[in-house]
């Protein structure tokens, strides 16, 4: 989906793909934690190689956005739905025009050891 999409915004001038992965260990174990991996990866390749038409590829990595877990100290609450359509919302904007190829944490310090 992503080489096809960015076709098109190459043909068209430009564009943003913004993948989603996600920071929680599942039940569903290795596959999980590798498809996840390979999200990040994904975006990363992405951006290099549509970066010259303009096409820009960023990645959200969501941590426990609207769960219902007891947040962690010093975090005090968990996060929510805003949370992640703001971040989302700020890459796909044109105050993200010079970024590309990077993961954006929503995850309330999680993935710093808070």
């Amino acid at each position: 989906m992503a080489q096809l999409l960015g076709r098109v915004m190459a043909d068209e001038g430009g564009g943003t793909i913004l993948n989603l992965a996600s920071t929680g260990a599942r039940p569903e174990g290795v596959g999980f934690v590798a498809s996840k991996a390979g999200v990040v990866g994904l975006t990363q390749q992405i951006a290099r190689e549509l970066a010259r038409y303009n096409v820009r590829c960023n990645a959200v990595m969501l941590g426990d956005v609207g769960e219902d877990d007891i947040p962690s100290e010093p975090t005090t609450r968990t996060g929510t739905l805003e949370d992640a359509v703001g971040a989302a919302m700020f890459l796909l904007s044109n105050a993200a025009k010079f970024i590309t190829g990077q993961v954006l944490h929503v995850d309330g310090g999680a993935s710093v050891g808070l």
